[in-house]
């Protein structure tokens, strides 16, 4: 498994707050996370831990929409990876479930409590990407939530991870 451009390779988006770490299961050994990817734990393959990248296919043989692809992901999404699972290793990994970090996104801007989910590749748009959010519309994609306003457009954003695994994920406000 190749990864997806010079700044997806075990880079660390962490930036500040408790992280409220947690240990993953022992990872498969075919499966390749790196630092910083965005994890999520795959119900339909025996509950193993992988990189938002192995939500593939989109209007291929995994979800159909994006929309479809951010749900899915966001019900079983943990968090950030600390460090990285190659081909052949077989150890759990430590997964921050909140605190902010730095990911890409398009050109745009956001407003601070705005919403973010995953992304597709901008390489392979059927493709999700490992370390890119976009805005969403509503808590049922959302992975977190932006902590500052960007009046001009950006490509990188401060997020708030919520994970939904360890406390239930980005609630919408009362």
């Amino acid at each position: 498994m190749t990864t997806q451009g010079p700044l997806h390779t075990d880079v660390n988006r962490y930036r500040y707050g408790d992280i409220n770490p947690v240990d993953t299961k022992p990872i498969d050994t075919a499966v390749v996370i790196l630092k910083g990817d965005l994890v999520f734990r795959d119900a339909a393959d025996s509950d193993k831990y992988k990189s938002s990248q192995s939500i593939v296919g989109i209007a291929g043989a995994g979800p159909a929409t994006l929309a479809a692809a951010q749900e899915l992901f966001h019900d079983t999404f943990l968090g950030p990876a600390s460090h990285r699972s190659r081909v052949g290793d077989v150890l759990p990994i430590v997964c921050g479930t909140s605190g902010v970090y730095e990911y890409e996104c398009a050109s745009a801007t956001f407003n601070m409590g705005d919403l973010v989910g995953i992304a597709v590749d901008p390489v392979t748009p059927a493709n999700i990407d490992r370390q890119r959010v976009i805005g969403v519309a509503t808590p049922n994609l959302a992975i977190g939530r932006v902590v500052k306003d960007y009046t001009a457009n950006t490509t990188t954003v401060l997020v708030e991870i919520m994970s939904t695994l360890y406390n239930g994920g980005a609630q919408a406000a009362a």
